[in-house]
């Protein structure tokens, strides 16, 4: 192998170091076949090539330990080329030449610095080993983040590129989210909450009065996930009024596809069950904050509705009824009511009750009054402030259970939110 590779000015940006090394490999080799990586390699080698190849990036690459650069990382590399070729309309080949050298290092391997020169002969051998045909194809997850990203940038929203992912601070999160609410508010509250229930069950698994949201993998699976928690979040922020939009089918499936596309450029959704493997120490408290933005996005904190007058009446008991009674005007016993009328009124998601439905099971209605403000958003207040799907924190639907309605009404967006609400 040549030994007089040129010292490239390499960038400290890790994306541009990579392309840097990338680059000065193509102008310094020529591999377009077999016969140039035999070329490469030399007269004198004899034997399997790519073995020969898979050793020599052994040889070269691992650093010391201590480094903070590692194969893990060098994946996520991969994968904002992938999204960088997405989004300037490039070819995927320096994500492939990456995902080559990362598949040919042992799990967790700390990794020389970027800016070292030795990036550049380590570009050469991945070039190498995909002119053999010893290609890895490009990780699931690259490929839909990627093209999630380049539906949005093309539908004219703005995605900026980061470090490593897309930015953040892109106004495209404000922008796409803003677009499905004033959709949603177009479609009114109540047919947008039946068409999400209606959706969940057909995409995931509806049992023990829950929809039973989870991670499912394929081996092959390249579309993002439907974030139906994201959507939930955002349904109950609309007018509930009949329906003013000029072509309702069209406005729910835009806006299924743009939340699709918004959470699956986040980068937080796993596509196969290896996710967890090869995750260093240093990143377990990134990965945690992906693990809970995911549960916010794709699930619901629910239970089945019938647990919660059981859960009131058994756990925290009525031994503390009078001091409730007189700070608040209402107890226990009270929720315990309420929250068995609840119980017995909703047989769909959602459902529409009457004033009638909440002193079902004798609760006074002066007291229910009371509990109102407690247990009611008022219209259109609920996630006021969810303008994003990472303002989880604003999202303070799960603090009550019913939505002030039209015409006296209240709205239950699903029994199963009921009872964490109560």
């Amino acid at each position: 192998m040549p030994d007089n590779m040129p010292k490239s000015a390499l960038s400290d940006k890790p994306v541009d170091a990579l392309q840097a090394a990338i680059t000065a490999s193509f102008s310094t080799v020529t591999i377009n076949s077999v016969e140039d990586v035999a070329s490469y390699l030399g007269k004198s080698h004899m034997g399997d090539r790519s073995a020969a190849l898979y050793q020599r990036l052994k040889a070269i690459l691992p650093e010391i330990p201590g480094s903070d650069f590692d194969t893990h990382s060098l994946r996520n590399l991969a994968g904002a080329l992938c999204l960088r070729a997405a989004l300037n309309n490039g070819r995927t080949h320096d994500a492939e030449i990456i995902t080559v050298i990362a598949g040919a290092l042992p799990a967790s391997t700390k990794l020389k610095s970027l800016t070292d020169p030795v990036w550049i002969e380590a570009a050469t051998i991945g070039r190498a080993l995909i002119a053999l045909d010893v290609y890895r194809t490009l990780d699931q997850r690259h490929i839909a983040v990627s093209a999630a990203a380049k539906h949005l940038k093309d539908n004219g929203f703005d995605l900026q590129l980061g470090n490593i992912g897309i930015d953040v601070a892109s106004l495209a999160f404000r922008d796409v989210t803003e677009a499905i609410g004033e959709s949603f508010a177009r479609l009114g509250l109540f047919d947008v909450l039946a068409n999400i229930c209606r959706s969940a069950r057909i995409a995931n698994i509806y049992d023990f009065d829950q929809y039973l949201f989870g991670r499912r993998y394929s081996q092959d699976k390249t579309e993002p996930t439907i974030p139906f928690g994201f959507l939930f979040n955002l349904a109950v922020r609309a007018p509930d009024k009949t329906s003013t939009s000029p072509d309702p089918e069209k406005d729910w499936c835009e806006s299924i596809i743009l939340a699709r596309d918004l959470v699956a450029a986040l980068d937080i959704e796993p596509y196969n069950k290896f996710w967890m493997i090869n995750q260093s120490p240093s990143r377990m408290g990134r990965l945690l904050e992906e693990v809970g933005l995911h549960d916010h996005l794709f699930s619901l904190r629910q239970w089945p509705v019938f647990v919660t007058p059981l859960l009131l009446q058994n756990f925290f008991g009525n031994s503390h009824d009078s001091k409730f009674t007189a700070s608040l005007g209402w107890n226990t016993t009270d929720a315990v009511r309420l929250s068995s009328a609840l119980a017995q009124a909703i047989r769909t998601d959602p459902s529409r009750l009457q004033r009638s439905d909440l002193l079902s099971t004798g609760l006074n209605s002066d007291i229910l009054d009371r509990m109102l403000p407690s247990f009611v958003h008022s219209a259109e207040q609920v996630n006021k402030n969810y303008t994003s799907p990472l303002a989880a924190r604003s999202a303070d639907l799960m603090f009550r259970p019913l939505i002030e309605g039209a015409g006296n009404t209240f709205v239950a967006p699903s029994a199963s939110i009921i009872g964490p609400a109560c």
